[in-house]
């Protein structure tokens, strides 16, 4: 894959500049870290789709704004979920 072709460098300039690198990758486990990691290293980043919204109102006003969920504050997302604390 060119790095033209990498949706994870667009909006991110500082990326071109650094040396291209080539490595083999092993991941282990086919839990919900390994699929997102998997998803992640082909080049892929997950955002959040507000079509359909999700079920909790304060969860999804909070991403509809900031739909990039690799920079996301986990913290400040779920903050109001009680069990989560």
């Amino acid at each position: 894959m060119s790095r033209r072709e990498c949706s994870a460098l667009t909006g991110r300039p500082e990326a071109h500049r650094l040396p291209s690198m080539d490595t083999d990758t092993i991941i282990i486990g086919n839990g919900p870290s390994a699929m997102i990691l998997s998803f992640i290293l082909h080049g892929h980043v997950p955002y959040y789709s507000p079509n359909p919204p999700h079920p909790d109102p304060l969860l999804h006003a909070k991403l509809k704004d900031h739909p990039a969920l690799l920079d996301a504050d986990v913290d400040a997302l779920t903050e109001h979920f009680a069990a989560s604390r």
